[in-house]
């Protein structure tokens, strides 16, 4: 069968008031990469929720910049919310749409690797493509989502059947940057359902589009390759709230709006229903995230009580829900920091350590293989074969991290560093999971897993036999596989 070389493609991008400055950085990210043997056939489409910032005139200054460039811009006179993911749809005019976030990045490489698999899976109703998290500035990456929020897989994989598709997919389609899709079939299915999704489920409502395209043509496309950089911090569904942001109110929005969503898009079929759910509460309702919300600005008895009946009765059927996150429900926020400030007054801060005191053994269980571009978990053993006690407190306290080096032997990058679970003495050994981003790109590489002292030191600089070093291969996700 023969292929077009090139396919008509709308990176349809809706924005909202406060969005600017992110817009005009993800449409950089864009413009980067469309080459002049593709430019005739891609259009951008902004469509904008009647922002007050700057963005009609920033549009005008991109489309006389780039003139070679098919720019579509459009204002709604008000907010139409999320019923802009609709509008900016039907203003395009590609057989295939890009639905991009006005805050987010497109990696480079990205456009070239979603038109590929357009052209390579002709039967597909829309294609789902891998995000990594970003802070604010877009400049570190931050902890990535729990593995239960995306496919195993690390192959480009074609996903038979709407159960299938749904169980794999759904948390991805509520991504609204890692989707691409069929631009008549998100149109046919939006026309029987976006007004009842709108209605029913005002934030989720692109999940019941998608499932309706599931369902007429059940063909789906999983690109493990992270093309999407997302910016964490103020999600659409928090940012536009009429309420103080707070981490309670968005989690309990997410978890009901999802348990809501997944009832209807999973109405006869109930084993589906419970693994979506189940992996909602791994994504949204973890005891972390409890912690968190519970020690975190704004939280109070209102929120503790609106927090444990919105989890109850989405999680009461799941024994992690009842073993790990209720007993944490239960305790009211306004305790819980006070026991939290207790425990860390009654820790002494961690003095500076002189190079001769810096001194542990670490080991620990690796990977068989490693992806580019993903977050590792990796289980750690720490022995104190010093002299003086290690403690995660104060200015200096110590965490266990990782540094990756090229083959050239230059740092590359820094990852996450994890505290110590507890103080370790002399001649104590403790386990720490230790959290690690791997390198962007493809290659050999050293990684080291080490303690540091913060503000002072890694305990390597004192002594390389400090840290666990191991040479590495580091591998992009794989060829095209017809799984699963």
């Amino acid at each position: 069968m023969l292929f077009p070389a090139v396919v008509r493609f709308s990176i349809c991008i809706p924005t909202h008031d406060g969005r600017r400055v992110q817009l005009e950085e993800a449409l950089k990210s864009v413009v980067d990469q469309i080459r002049p043997d593709i430019g005739a056939e891609i259009e951008i489409v902004v469509s904008d929720n009647a922002s007050a910032d700057g963005t009609e005139e920033m549009m005008a200054s991109f489309g006389a910049q780039n003139p070679g460039l098919q720019v579509v811009y459009a204002r709604n006179e008000r907010d139409l919310r999320l019923e802009n993911i609709m509008r900016v749809v039907e203003r395009a005019s590609g057989e295939w749409c890009w639905l991009f976030g006005s805050d987010d990045v497109m990696a480079a490489g990205a456009l070239e690797a979603v038109l590929a698999a357009i052209r390579a899976y002709p039967e597909a109703a829309g294609i789902a493509v891998a995000r990594t998290n970003f802070d604010h500035t877009m400049q570190q990456r931050v902890q990535a989502d729990p593995p239960e929020a995306a496919p195993p897989w690390h192959a480009t994989t074609l996903i038979h059947g709407f159960a299938e598709i749904e169980d794999a997919l759904a948390f991805q389609h509520g991504f609204m940057s890692a989707n691409i899709v069929r631009r008549e079939l998100w149109l046919a299915a939006a026309e029987s359902t976006a007004a009842h999704a709108l209605g029913q489920h005002p934030d989720w409502p692109h999940l019941l589009v998608f499932a309706e395209m599931a369902r007429r043509q059940p063909h789906w496309v999983w690109l493990p390759t992270v093309l999407v950089l997302v910016r964490s911090g103020r999600p659409y569904l928090v940012e536009s709230g009429a309420e103080q942001p707070n981490l309670a109110r968005m989690h309990v929005l997410l978890v009901d709006g999802l348990r809501r969503a997944w009832q209807e898009i999973a109405t006869n079929n109930a084993a589906l229903r419970r693994r979506l759910m189940e992996s909602t509460f791994h994504v949204a309702a973890s005891r972390h995230a409890v912690e968190n919300m519970k020690l975190s600005g704004g939280h109070g008895l209102g929120w503790d009580l609106r927090l444990a009946w919105s989890f109850a009765r989405a999680f009461w059927w799941l024994g992690p829900f009842w073993n790990d996150v209720a007993p944490v429900l239960v305790v009211p926020a306004s305790l819980y920091r006070a026991r939290y400030l207790q425990r860390l007054r009654a820790l002494r801060p961690m003095p500076m350590l002189a190079p001769s005191e810096c001194s542990v053994m670490v080991s620990a269980e690796l990977p068989a293989r490693w992806w580019a571009r993903e977050m590792e978990r990796i289980p750690c053993r720490v022995r104190n074969t010093g002299t003086v006690a290690l403690r995660t407190a104060g200015d200096q306290p110590i965490h266990l991290g990782g540094r990756w080096f090229g083959a050239d032997g230059a740092l590359v990058m820094e990852t996450v560093r994890d505290p110590l679970p507890s103080s370790v003495e002399p001649g104590d050994e403790v386990e720490v999971i230790v959290r690690t981003h791997t390198p962007w790109d493809a290659g050999r590489y050293r990684l080291e897993l080490g303690c540091v002292q913060e503000n002072v030191r890694w305990f390597s600089d004192s002594d390389p036999a400090n840290a666990l070093f191991v040479d590495v291969d580091v591998r992009l996700p794989g060829p095209v596989d017809a799984g699963p």
